[in-house]
């Protein structure tokens, strides 16, 4: 009982209200660079504007909104610019934050007709035309693709290849390795969360970091979110839903097994610890195509709990069944 809702929100936000006036100040500058044709100076603003977004972790309505706005404006800067894996990215992550965004829609499959991707182009704009039916700028980007389709289909042209996965898009393959940055955080992590119990510190509270390069890193508390399958999903959706997550390059996800009531994955999956009643610490780490989880067993009593050596899990012992990422 109690423990049916969740108390989700950002932990450390800093000025996230001086940080948003920020964003909005950038944004404002951009557009005037882009009004005056100068598209480079209208990038550099709306990154910057991002950047106040992302590193104030401003977790709000407001700031999602803003952010979807600014991604859909530095692509149009990049189109300019004739970097169109630029404007994808932009336009990815606009649409992870808002998907019925017709412009990101447009612009990116702009950009993939201009690299000759053209099927991928014309998924796009039907996304988009379903969006907004009498939209004739769509239609008539529509009818090109499938002419241009229709070309290489009889062997006038073929369709350019390009070595990029937009973020939040899964590619059908086995899942991968953590990427090296990760897997050095992660064994950062455990350290620290294995100094901060022999310190003294009788419980973790579940909690979400993501990171966006180096040492930066947001924190979200997703309390009781292990509670329930409904809790886990709906701390899972509101994760998704900040414009933080759609850019962060990879995430910690942390929980104390005797806060959880699911998943039990020391029931049901293989399992590296005899008793498997023990309490510890698990530790998993997502990126885009890749994931691992470590267990940090308690041995002592609940109140001076004494942790052990992390032991990395098997890939079935997997605490997050939907994705992290949007």
């Amino acid at each position: 009982a109690g423990r049916d809702k969740l108390a989700m929100g950002p932990l450390e936000t800093g000025s996230t209200s001086t940080a948003f006036e920020q964003a909005l100040g950038e944004k404002a500058s951009g557009n005037t660079h882009f009004a005056a044709g100068d598209y480079a100076r209208a990038r550099d603003s709306y990154d910057l504007a991002l950047s106040f977004l992302r590193d104030g972790f401003v977790a709000t309505k407001e700031a999602n909104e803003l952010a979807a706005k600014v991604h859909t404006n530095a692509a149009a800067a990049c189109i300019k610019l004739g970097d169109p894996l630029g404007a994808i990215e932009h336009c990815q992550l606009a649409i992870a934050i808002d998907p019925r965004n017709v412009k990101a829609l447009f612009r990116k499959a702009e950009s993939l007709k201009s690299l000759g991707r053209y099927s991928e182009a014309l998924a796009q704009l039907e996304r988009a035309l379903l969006l907004e039916e009498n939209n004739e700028e769509i239609k008539e980007s529509m009818d090109e693709c499938e002419d241009l389709i229709e070309f290489q289909d009889h062997g006038g042209a073929f369709e350019s290849r390009h070595d990029f996965d937009p973020p939040g898009v899964d590619a059908d393959k086995e899942e991968e390795q953590l990427p090296e940055e990760a897997l050095a955080a992660a064994h950062a992590k455990l350290e620290e969360l294995t100094e901060e119990i022999l310190g003294g510190r009788a419980t973790v509270e579940e909690h979400v970091m993501l990171n966006h390069g180096e040492a930066k890193f947001g924190k979200f508390d997703i309390k009781d979110a292990f509670f329930s399958p409904s809790n886990l999903s709906s701390a899972l959706e509101f994760v998704r839903g900040q414009h933080f997550t759609a850019s962060a390059k990879f995430a910690f996800v942390v929980v104390q097994k005797s806060r959880m009531n699911y998943p039990n994955v020391w029931w049901a999956h293989p399992w590296p610890v005899e008793d498997r009643e023990m309490d510890g610490v698990f530790l998993e780490t997502h990126a885009r195509g890749a994931h691992s989880t470590w267990f940090i067993p308690l041995e002592g009593s609940a109140e001076r709990p004494i942790p052990q050596r992390a032991l990395q899990l098997d890939q079935e012992c997997k605490l997050l069944d939907e994705p992290l990422f949007p």
